[in-house]
């Protein structure tokens, strides 16, 4: 770290002061900051390790910042005990310190680590519900394993078997047809199981009424492809705008066959994919939509018509994976709730729901945020970027009151992330979730200084990363 700490947020007067947030570039210290915050907060706010949570994303990002908080503890301790510290914050901090004082502060937190809630959130939320479990009525025996992997998997492939071999061959060929499989719908429910929120998009279309209008509309197609094929060839040889080169007498016959061909292989046609470069399937030859801005009226056929609406149905065949996955968690979420039931099992997106749940209940819910308040008046929270819908409720529900910059001045709530760090879809992240919470802090800090790469390498990135949008959002 550099020497000098004037204007650093690490020694900011108000930082613990309601709702802060903290944006950290990468390599800007951030780990050593949140380490010697936490310092302070044991030393200024007189509380105990045990009632400050520190929340990260990983286990492995949560057992590093033990190790360097714990190593803060010690270096302070060292230096009010005489010892010289090299770290540029115990030298700036120790003129604040009050030795006999902060010593036996330091070493009630030393003799109480093994007790700090320094853990990814399902960590936290495994210990509110053990601490909790006889007012939230949950088993605090319970049993934590992460069981749902294989459960969904199996469960998805005795369900699709049993659709594959239930249906008739038309909805079986267009279920294939659409890229359909036990291990994409099993890939698709795991996300959707995690977060009971999340709503399935593009939206549901119902399998049966799919392969009945496109049924309809093959029958259709093929009878108006022989009784209008003659005639729909004259109008492309004599209506201006029509590209001769493309349409020629040579080209119109043969993909006239190739459509014929199309409409008889289906449903196992859908996945047919164009080739070359400038390749196109026989359907879209032939639809209206490919003459729209090029001649003065539409094809006055109904074969155009048609084909145009069996390709909205091709390009809508997203619904029915989105169906699929509708049916399949409905059905699934029981068969997998009635098992842990049974076995007292719980799984580490269970220890989420269910806390969420707890805080969420009308005749309970804001007593047991009452409560954990006063368990855990300061709370940190890094990483916050990456934070999934579910987790963001849990924290804003824990320290409601901080977040509108109400309550008890004694909580603290720091925030600690980087939007242009963040990994967004992957386990849900959800940065507008982010975004929002940075505009309800009090306070904002920003760490900007690079530590780790050399001067050259910082500016060469910042003039990559200068252009307008390269980030998508003005805001990031």
């Amino acid at each position: 770290m550099r020497t000098s700490l004037d204007g650093h947020p690490v020694l900011a007067d108000d930082v613990f002061d309601g709702f802060t947030l903290l944006e950290a570039d990468a390599g800007t210290g951030k780990t050593w900051t949140l380490a010697n915050l936490v310092l302070r907060a044991l030393i200024e706010r007189d509380a105990s390790i045990d009632e400050i949570v520190v929340v990260t994303f990983t286990r492995k990002a949560a057992a590093e910042l033990r190790e360097r908080i714990l190593r803060a503890v010690e270096s302070l301790e060292s230096a009010l005990a005489g010892e010289d510290v090299s770290d540029p914050f115990i030298a700036a901090y120790l003129p604040r310190c009050e030795p006999e004082r902060d010593l036996h502060r330091l070493r009630r937190a030393r003799a109480l680590f093994e007790e700090a809630p320094i853990s990814t959130i399902h960590g936290l939320c495994q210990r509110i519900l053990a601490e909790q479990s006889l007012s939230i009525a949950q088993p605090a025996d319970a049993e934590l394993r992460d069981i749902e992997r294989a459960q969904v998997e199996a469960g998805v492939q005795r369900w699709w078997r049993q659709v594959l071999v239930e249906e008739d061959a038309w909805t079986v060929g267009v279920l294939l047809a659409a890229g359909n499989s036990a291990e994409r719908l099993a890939r698709g429910l795991r996300r959707l199981l995690t977060d009971d929120t999340r709503e399935i998009a593009p939206a549901p279309v119902d399998r049966s009424r799919y392969v009945a209008e496109l049924r309809r509309l093959a029958a259709a197609a093929r009878e108006a492809l022989a009784a209008e094929r003659d005639d729909y060839a004259e109008w492309l040889r004599v209506t201006k705008g029509v590209n001769r080169g493309s349409y020629s007498r040579a080209n119109v016959p043969k993909w006239f066959d190739q459509l014929a061909e199309w409409l008889d292989a289906l449903p196992g046609s859908l996945s047919a994919r164009p080739r070359g470069r400038d390749a196109k399937l026989p359907r879209e030859r032939f639809a209206a939509s490919a003459f729209a801005g090029v001649t003065d009226a539409p094809p006055p056929f109904a074969l155009a018509r048609l084909l145009d609406e069996i390709d909205a149905l091709v390009v809508g065949r997203a619904g029915l994976r989105a169906g699929l996955l509708a049916e399949l968690r409905e059905r699934l979420a029981r068969e997998i709730a009635a098992r842990k039931r049974e076995e007292r099992i719980q799984t580490y997106d269970d220890l989420l729901l269910l806390t969420r749940d707890a805080l969420r209940d009308e005749s309970q819910g804001e007593a047991l945020a009452q409560r954990l308040r006063r368990r855990y008046p300061i709370v940190f929270v890094d990483e916050c970027q990456d934070t999934d819908p579910c987790q963001w409720e849990i924290l804003r529900r824990l320290h409601e009151p901080t977040f509108r910059g109400e309550g008890d001045p004694s909580l603290s709530l720091v925030l600690v992330g980087d939007p242009k760090q963040s990994i967004y879809s992957f386990r849900n992240a959800d940065i507008f979730a982010y975004l929002g919470a940075r505009a309800d802090a009090r306070r904002r800090f920003r760490l900007a200084r690079n530590q780790r790469a050399c001067d050259e390498l910082v500016v060469g990135l910042n003039e990559l990363f200068a252009s307008p949008g390269v980030f998508a959002l003005d805001e990031i």
